[in-house]
């Protein structure tokens, strides 16, 4: 075991030499940049879209609804709960996808994509790859089922599949721009990644295609962050924002910055609060939970837990938050049962690096470091690049004895705090 989690280790910090790792720049941001956008209360795409809503519901006939209406509804829902966190809105469009395919036989590919696309946003990757199987099966615009084959099949830790619908996506597109970033950063090739997503937002920018600005802008905006970057993630967020003065992503982002890197935890605060007032889903709970963690305030940090379980218990957001709740739940000793429960079920959804090394935590914080260590090394190590499978790891090496290989990981984790938090940071000197 012990020469394979040293060739894994190997290859984490080979791959770290790559910009993913570099020190953040002391790069500063200026509220009076993004101060118009915490006080933009009026979403003109949302009241648009609640009208065309309004419309067609009244075109078409209650309770006997014919399919391109319903697909016309379930666009409408789809787009609300991205503009909104309205987790009801994602539920209703999955109704109104799901008799649509009825009415239609299984026999739409359009439409059975429209359904996976769904189940790819609710986390229900297995149910959208048999959906896919069926679109790709008909043969109709097999270009389209192809790229979402790639995404699904990223999901779901089956790489190998990936690779090879990667490779029949017509090249120097912007649709396979997307897809090659993805893979690879998957394989720790950073500084490839933001190559490819830059030429993707080039496509873009000369299509004057603002969906897909918004996309690439956003998407760039995170590698410049995992690569350090912080200033050119910050111009990234902005001009996204400059495209939508409500894509929240990107104002998360920026509070990211605003926490992470320059420590200003009192701002980062009020950037979240004032996101919570026009999209509000339980991972801002998160956030805040860890600014009351930076700041040693335990019991804000208790406060924040407890509306974040509120929110969940709320409403039913089956496996979405599954990664959120395991980590959570697993480091407290009275939920690290529970934890454990959940990954095992995580892996049964996919079964990719990350979910393993969820896996490997739980078990690790159930005091089982032998068996944490066996997932660990055989699924983990040198399989992801990712900075939080990598502290992981590196704590349950040194707890069964691996203290010199666990040292290999730390001045990588080091250079990794801005992506992992600044309250890691006395973790990850202790290791």
């Amino acid at each position: 075991m012990k020469q394979g989690i040293v060739i894994g280790l190997l290859a984490m910090v080979i791959a770290s030499c790559s910009p993913k790792q570099k020190s953040t720049d002391s790069f500063s941001p200026s509220v009076a940049d993004f101060s118009v956008y915490l006080h933009h209360t009026s979403n003109q795409s949302i009241l648009a879209l609640q009208q065309e809503e309004k419309f067609w519901m009244e075109k078409s006939p209650k309770g006997n609804e014919k399919w391109p209406y319903l697909v016309k509804l379930a666009g409408i829902n789809s787009q609300l709960f991205d503009k909104t966190g309205d987790i009801e809105k994602i539920f209703l469009a999955e109704k109104q996808l799901k008799q649509a395919n009825q009415q239609t036989g299984l026999k739409n590919s359009s439409l059975l994509r429209s359904l996976a696309r769904n189940f790819i946003t609710q986390h229900r990757f297995k149910e959208a790859h048999k959906l896919l199987n069926l679109a790709d099966d008909i043969g109709e615009s097999q270009s389209a089922t192809t790229k979402m084959l790639f995404d699904v099949y990223m999901e779901l830790g089956m790489y190998d599949s990936a690779v090879i619908k990667l490779d029949t996506i017509r090249m120097e597109t912007f649709d396979y721009y997307i897809r090659l970033a993805k893979w690879q950063d998957h394989q720790g090739n950073l500084d490839d990644a933001i190559v490819s997503m830059e030429k993707a937002k080039t496509i873009a920018e000369n299509q004057n295609n603002k969906g897909r600005m918004l996309w690439s802008y956003s998407n760039i905006a995170d590698y410049y962050g995992h690569a350090g970057q912080i200033q050119d993630s910050y111009s990234y967020y902005l001009k996204t924002l400059a495209i939508d003065s409500n894509y929240t992503y990107a104002l998360k982002g920026i509070a990211w910055i605003v926490f992470s890197n320059k420590r200003d935890s009192k701002l980062a605060r009020k950037i979240i609060k004032d996101i919570q007032k026009k999209h509000n889903t339980p991972d801002y709970e998160l956030f805040l939970l860890e600014i009351a963690k930076y700041e040693g305030n335990k019991e804000l940090e208790q406060k924040h837990k407890e509306k974040y379980q509120s929110l969940l218990s709320a409403r039913d957001y089956g496996n979405m938050y599954n990664a959120y709740n395991i980590e959570l739940w697993a480091d407290n000793e009275s939920t690290a049962t529970k934890a454990l429960a959940l990954a095992l079920l995580e892996i049964e959804n996919r079964s990719t690096p990350q979910t393993y090394d969820l896996l490997a935590w739980a078990y690790f914080k159930n005091e089982q470091s032998q068996k944490a260590l066996k997932i660990s090394s055989k699924y983990v190590i040198g399989k992801t690049f990712e900075p939080k499978a990598m502290y992981h790891s590196s704590e349950i090496l040194k707890a069964n004895g691996f203290d010199n290989e666990a040292a290999l990981l730390k001045k990588e984790l080091q250079d990794a705090i801005y992506e992992l938090g600044p309250s890691m940071g006395l973790k990850i000197n202790a290791i």
